[in-house]
């Protein structure tokens, strides 16, 4: 069976357990997953050009991963210092039959239970729309420049 694998439909994180309660808020749409990478042992041996760099199997070294959240939220302070509770991300992978040309849905449930390494609370900004306070802040300046003139006008008649 060919399939292509198409697109991420649905992508939701939560906290402890699937629910509705348990749903973040504030967590972007794109998380990168971490990186395995096998704990290995440098071998050199007599009769060897150079090293021999040899795998152990089933043994990873400290694997990291980074959530970023697009707002200061409670729940967001509550995972950093809680390292005892499960974060459960689910999404829903778009799969495409060449062979019946029909599109299936598969469940993609990844949970991630770890240590917190450290805390990146990024920037806090106040979002200001300056051109508008700008234009209208003109606006008012040209207003109160033409009805002095229109006065003067009416006086001379």
């Amino acid at each position: 069976m060919s399939e292509i694998y198409d697109k991420t439909n649905i992508f939701k994180a939560y906290y402890g357990q699937v629910s509705e309660d348990a749903r973040l808020a504030g967590v972007t749409d794109e998380v990168t997953l971490p990186n395995f990478e096998n704990v290995s042992e440098t071998l050199n041996l007599a009769g060897t050009v150079g090293e021999i760099d040899s795998p152990s199997a089933g043994q990873y070294k400290s694997a990291t991963i980074d959530i970023p959240f697009t707002q200061v939220s409670k729940e967001a302070f509550g995972i950093m210092c809680d390292d005892s509770t499960s974060i459960i991300l689910k999404s829903v992978q778009e799969i495409f039959n060449t062979e019946t040309l029909k599109k299936i849905h598969i469940v993609r449930t990844i949970t991630i239970k770890g240590m917190t390494k450290g805390h990146d609370y990024g920037k806090l900004k106040k979002k200001v729309r300056e051109y508008d306070v700008i234009k209208q802040n003109i606006d008012s300046i040209l207003r109160q420049g033409k009805e002095p003139e229109r006065e003067k006008g009416k006086e001379r008649e």
